[in-house]
């Protein structure tokens, strides 16, 4: 993988294989242009439905639990992934990116599943696919827009930090409406009537870009593929990766030590990554770690949480207080 920092916005294209690239061409050749991206696939949502099929969702927008949950309609966001094109066009090349990493990944899920073993090459595109999901999440696109506008807003309580300062500005750069006085703009800017949020067209390549970086970190240590006893079963969300610290005093971080870095990959498999090594090791989940797990991707849900069981749900849903809870960034300037 290339050390260089990144720029263009698809320049993450190529810190993968050329046989991606060449994938992503050939998906562009349709002209067909998407317009509900998943941020969650369709595919890697059924794997948590039960032997019969069975999928159970809980929406937060509906506060209830659906039986029959249907992946084609949870888990999108119209334009999710747009971006323009210098004409003004919809470009959906980073659509078309996502679905072949995961046509490329399926058949390796499936492997993973079975315990089959993984060549080093297979175990890369997992970790890619891993990596992806983390940085891809609609939640994490909004924290960082987030985090942008956040940072705005900051700069512009810095810029008008006194009533004497906002009068010396605006003296140099008269607003548009005259009515409006210094002491109206002092007053907004320093109130919370007001939000600002990033760009998307900026914010999207900047998340995106951090794909090969936490992707190679996942490479390069050893992956614990996970197993649930029998009579119990994983959950996801909509943010199916989450960070678990091993314990309570730990800061959390992707990259920092004591922090188990874990996504669900079906409803009876889990993918952990500890510590720097390499290879795959199989274990068996205890109760209380499948448990764990659940709370942990329930606790990071804003959108929904899916499960084989509607009494899973019901557990899980209570114990987090999942319909109480309101949006909040990942990310927050430090006023």
């Amino acid at each position: 993988m290339k050390e260089n920092l990144l720029s263009d916005p698809y320049d993450f294209f190529e810190r993968v294989e050329e046989t991606i690239k060449e994938l992503v061409i050939k998906k562009e050749r349709n002209s067909q242009k998407p317009v509900n991206h998943h941020y969650v696939p369709r595919s890697f949502q059924e794997r948590f439905g039960g032997p019969n099929s069975s999928l159970f969702a809980y929406i937060f927008k509906s506060k209830k639990i659906h039986a029959n949950a249907q992946p084609s309609r949870i888990g999108s966001v119209p334009h999710l992934y747009t971006l323009p094109n210098d004409d003004g066009s919809s470009d959906v090349k980073v659509e078309h990116f996502f679905g072949v990493l995961e046509d490329r990944s399926a058949p390796i899920i499936e492997k993973v599943i079975k315990q089959d073993r993984l060549t080093e090459e297979e175990r890369f595109w997992l970790c890619f696919f891993w990596g992806a999901s983390f940085c891809r999440s609609h939640h994490m696109i909004r924290s960082a827009r987030h985090l942008i506008g956040d940072l705005q807003s900051y700069s512009l309580r810095q810029r008008y930090f006194s009533l004497e300062k906002t009068r010396h500005l605006l003296g140099l750069e008269p607003p548009e409406d005259p009515s409006i006085t210094a002491e109206e703009v002092f007053k907004l800017v320093h109130s919370n009537e007001y939000e600002v949020a990033g760009d998307a067209n900026s914010v999207l390549p900047m998340v995106l870009n951090l794909i090969p970086e936490i992707s190679q970190f996942l490479w390069l240590s050893c992956v614990v593929v996970l197993k649930a006893p029998k009579t119990k079963s994983f959950v996801t969300g909509d943010s199916p990766v989450v960070l678990l610290p091993m314990d309570q005093w730990r800061p959390v971080g992707f990259g920092l030590p004591g922090v188990a870095r874990v996504m669900p990959l079906s409803w009876d498999t889990c993918l952990i990554s500890y510590s720097p090594g390499r290879g795959v090791i199989n274990a068996i989940a205890d109760r209380e770690q499948v448990r764990q797990i659940n709370l942990a991707i329930a606790g990071d849900a804003h959108e929904f949480i899916l499960g084989k069981s509607q009494k899973l749900l019901e557990s899980i849903v209570d114990a987090t207080g999942a319909k109480n809870r309101v949006w909040k960034s990942s990310f927050s300037v430090s006023r």
